[in-house]
């Protein structure tokens, strides 16, 4: 994607980075830089750094990090369901070259 690309993007729209499969969903579009999201299942504690409570034990808004150094980072826990958790992750897009769009939006009228 280059500037001009990121510039037109729009809330709703899936982008990813180049060469991974996990996509995000374009939240803002600063002109500047683009604030996009993704979400994240939490289903093995095994796998994430979240101390010796267990996925029960975390709280929306703590912050866990995927023990794998390529996994995700700064997750924000939004939701615990007994053993599992959903977690939301950010991306502050500035250098669009490393990033491509996957879909536009089809945004439904707003009521």
């Amino acid at each position: 994607m280059n500037a001009e690309e990121m510039k037109s993007l729009q809330q709703g729209d899936v982008i990813r980075r180049k060469g991974q499969s996990h996509v995000f969903i374009v939240h803002a579009n600063f002109t500047e830089w683009v604030t996009a999201i993704r979400t994240v299942d939490l289903t093995n504690a095994g796998e994430w750094e979240i101390g010796s409570t267990g996925l029960a034990g975390l709280h929306v808004g703590q912050v866990v990090d995927h023990k794998a150094p390529s996994g995700s980072k700064n997750c924000v826990v939004v939701g615990v369901y007994g053993e599992r958790a959903t977690a939301v992750v950010a991306a502050d897009i500035a250098d669009p070259s490393d990033w491509e769009l996957v879909g536009k939006a089809t945004l439904l009228p707003q009521l």
